[in-house]
């Protein structure tokens, strides 16, 4: 069965042609009078979202509806879901194998984890993390994970703080000048998850399955945002009068014109999309992440609203996943595009893909997530997340065993039959045309400057009417 073909079973079996998930949340948190009648097919619990301004195709699953599964159909659930959504295929206006959505989520899966920023500042305090200024995102200092965390729940309020980001902590253990360490508590809360089990970077559907944790150089990587916010400027106001002076001369202007009252902090992603390696090898890779609000502890000081962490549910029959595991409040604003104009993308708008563009165009989707959201990125997906709300982000890449295909026979893999590879760039390719060209020209260049010239001939002919072999002939005669 094809990709396509898939996707519109998902959607003759979900009775509903474009799903739309705003509404699907809503109507979880109302209690039914009458209960809904049973799933018969797992692909019941799939809905696939058309996003109509951009065009671009979501698949989505909700942990509230997944609870009801065993562990067994749960893990079943999983690998459909993952087959539907990494299952590429390939056409003759497309460079390269793309995915047929653009983003999978999995909403409210995260439920069962706790907040990590209090987390972290309980099980590891000592961890040196770096944080900026919140105005002043280049002046960075270090701090420890407990004074980080103080200085948040201080200044948290209404799904805001304001304090600067954490950046990120490697998970996995540090190498040269990473920040972080190797926390084994937070990876077995992850493990814990039925979809994030199997595409970790050393999960069952990734290519280094049999990797050890610790030689990772995927992540997972953790960091924690304070949300776009308009900061207020407390300047001292003008005296009275210098006000009246410059009015009686004629100059007097108002003081919202000559002095803002606030200045707004972005806190978005540049524009990118999710790498591998270096170099040449450089190339596309899945990425998978989860959300998690910041909620202070009910013991921490926070603002004059109260503010409660929210009681992480228990497993129930081996299942993380329970009736109330309903997405939050939002954290990020994502636009995704269409992996299909990866390379389009790269060519037509200038994208550096070694440094995080700022550019955005193509066929895409734009959602929001969710506190206790977990996403699915495949490759060749342009994308840019925007921090709406606090929140804490955990993300790794995944080299999955579909995107490295293995080798017929005894023929050694060659990166240049991949097709997400820098070698397969128009660009690049291009170029290197060009440069065998130019690198043939000059070869024969150099040749005919090797070959025996007709210099010791009185009257040597010219070189483009007498071949280089006549004089040769000549001095033997």
């Amino acid at each position: 069965m094809s990709n396509y073909e898939s996707m519109e079973s998902l959607n003759k079996e979900n009775g509903n042609r474009n799903h739309h998930h705003i509404e699907h949340m809503l109507k979880a948190t109302q209690k039914l009078s009458v209960p809904p009648s049973p799933r018969r097919h797992l692909s019941d619990f799939l809905y696939v979202e058309h996003y109509e301004n951009g065009g671009g195709y979501i698949l989505h699953a909700y942990a509230h509806e997944i609870a009801c599964l065993s562990p067994e159909n749960t893990q079943l659930l999983a690998k459909k879901f993952f087959r539907s959504l990494f299952m590429e295929r390939k056409k003759r206006c497309a460079p390269m194998p793309f995915s047929y959505f653009c983003i999978g989520v999995v909403h409210g899966a995260a439920k069962h984890m706790p907040e990590f920023v209090n987390h972290i500042a309980e099980k590891h305090p000592n961890l040196v993390v770096s944080t900026s200024p919140i105005n002043a995102k280049n002046a960075s200092y270090t701090t420890t994970a407990k004074e980080f965390a103080g200085n948040v729940f201080r200044t948290y309020c209404n799904g805001l703080y304001r304090f600067g980001p954490m950046h990120a902590i490697s998970l996995v253990g540090v190498k040269g000048e990473e920040r972080g360490d190797f926390c084994e508590d937070i990876l077995e809360i992850i493990e814990k998850d039925p979809f994030l089990r199997m595409i970790l970077p050393w999960g069952k559907l990734s290519s280094l399955s049999s990797m050890d944790p610790q030689k990772s150089n995927d992540g997972p990587i953790l960091w924690v945002r304070p949300g776009e916010q308009a900061l207020p400027l407390h300047s001292h106001s003008r005296s009275r009068s210098r006000k009246a002076a410059s009015f009686s001369l004629g100059t007097f202007t108002s003081s919202r014109l000559s002095s803002p009252r606030q200045v707004l902090i972005p806190d978005r992603t540049p524009c990118h999309a999710d790498h591998a390696d270096d170099g040449l090898k450089r190339h596309t890779t899945a990425a998978i992440g989860l959300l998690k609000a910041v909620h202070p502890p009910p013991n921490a000081v926070s603002s004059s609203i109260p503010h409660e962490s929210p009681a992480t549910s228990a497993c129930v029959n081996g299942n993380p996943y329970s009736s109330d595991s309903v997405s939050g409040r939002i954290i990020k604003d994502v636009v995704v595009f269409d992996p299909r104009h990866y390379w389009d993308l790269v060519e037509r708008l200038g994208l550096d893909i070694m440094e995080p563009p700022v550019s955005q165009g193509f066929r895409y989707a734009r959602l929001p997530l969710c506190d206790n959201d977990i996403y699915f990125l495949p490759r060749g997906v342009v994308h840019q997340f925007k921090t709406v709300s606090a929140g804490t982000s955990v993300a790794w890449h995944t080299r999955l065993k579909s995107y490295y295909p293995e080798p017929a026979g005894d023929e050694p893999p060659e990166a240049s039959n991949s097709q997400t590879f820098l070698q397969t760039s128009p660009s690049i390719a291009a170029a290197a045309s060009e440069s065998a060209l130019r690198a043939a020209k000059s070869q024969a260049r150099a040749l005919k400057r090797s070959a025996p010239s007709a210099a010791t001939s009185p009257h040597p002919p010219p070189p483009e009417k007498v071949p280089a072999e006549e004089p040769v002939k000549r001095d033997d005669g």
